[in-house]
């Protein structure tokens, strides 16, 4: 079960409330317990964000709700993060220890970074959970706006230049907060959420800044991160392939090594161990994804199988004739719910601490 933490889920009432909506009872609909926002470092299941979330966009008028948690964001709603990020030296080693330390906030979802030349993008994609309310614009909008209000609070109102923000839903018809909020090049319908800054803006001092805090933050966090993560190896290959696999980013044994913090021939007796080698938990995670992607997703053949993995589309044709007993046409034929709407990828991981490779 994925997880949100108590100060991601107290972002929302406080935006509820601001916006002069019923908090109260849309939490009690929701399902969840006010009394326990208070609880640091505490979760809720992330079934229960969503359901509120849900909830919120439905009886609300105002399709921006989420966007005005800009302006109403709470420092303390990111906890023990938070702290991490505002002794950090700039935003840039802010964005990263968000990055680093993303399970504290919450699970099911990738969190990463890439250089782009002098840009950086932080980066974002959700993963759906059977039996959960599915995420909606509100939640994406919520997410979007707390990260650029921490980012403005941590540097005294002057939020660096933002190139770019890239949303998953389609584009609204009215765009105008959008672009008086962020005042840059939006793209709407994307397989992922990112926002796009200037990488030397990014290296200016931040005046919350402090090297004895940011160690004794850090080593904490570490800590706290270490008591979440008590996953097998199989667990933690397959979590990190399903996030990464069909992005540009490498999936071999090598690349998942250093990402996992492991020697490669250390995580091979481990999963040797757990009675499994990397080919068959790779083997796993595009079996898995084809089936989603087949089921759920207006993709066409090639592009599946570019999104899992093979360059050659024969190779993919012989993979699904192996999995599934017939070709990827016909399987799909027999299994596709799609019904107008991209899904995201299935159930399985953690939220990632995945930083792509320094500068």
């Amino acid at each position: 079960m994925y997880r949100i933490s108590t100060g991601m889920l107290s972002q929302v009432v406080n935006l509820l409330k601001a916006e002069g909506l019923d908090a109260i009872g849309l939490c009690r609909a929701a399902g969840v317990d006010l009394t326990r926002l208070r609880e640091d470092g505490g979760f809720f299941p992330r079934s229960t964000y969503f359901h509120l979330t849900n909830l919120a966009q439905q009886l609300s008028d105002n399709p921006d709700l989420g966007l005005k948690a800009y302006q109403h964001f709470l420092p303390g709603s990111f906890q023990l993060v938070g702290y991490t990020m505002m002794s950090s030296p700039n935003l840039l080693e802010a964005f990263k220890a968000l990055v680093h330390y993303a399970p504290l906030l919450g699970s099911g979802a990738a969190l990463g970074l890439q250089r782009e030349d002098n840009r950086l993008r932080l980066c974002a994609k959700v993963l759906p959970e059977p039996g959960s309310a599915m995420w909606c614009r509100v939640a994406e909008d919520i997410g979007c706006s707390s990260v650029l209000g921490f980012s403005r609070w941590l540097t005294g109102g002057t939020l660096p230049r933002i190139r770019e923000i890239v949303f998953t839903y389609p584009e609204p018809e009215d765009t105008i907060l959008h672009q008086a909020l962020f005042d840059c090049d939006l793209i709407f319908g994307a397989d992922r959420s990112s926002i796009v800054f200037d990488l030397a803006a990014l290296k200016a001092p931040l005046g919350t800044a402090n090297e004895a805090l940011a160690l004794l933050h850090r080593q904490f966090a570490e800590y706290c991160v270490g008591q979440l993560t008590d996953a097998t190896y199989r667990q933690q290959v397959h979590s990190y392939l399903l996030q990464h696999l069909g992005s540009l980013e490498i999936c071999d044994l090598d690349s998942v090594a250093i990402a996992l913090r492991v020697n490669k021939r250390t995580l091979q007796r481990e999963l040797s161990n757990e009675g499994k080698n990397f080919m068959e938990v790779l083997d796993e995670v595009k079996r898995q994804l084809t089936d989603h992607y087949l089921r759920t997703s207006s993709y066409t053949l090639n592009q599946v199988g570019e999104l899992v993995g093979f360059k050659e589309s024969s190779s993919f044709h012989k993979a699904c004739q192996r999995w599934f007993g017939m070709p990827p046409g016909r399987y799909r034929n027999l299994t596709s719910s799609y019904s107008g709407a991209t899904q995201p990828p299935p159930e399985d991981a953690p939220m990632s601490s995945i930083l792509t490779p320094a500068w």
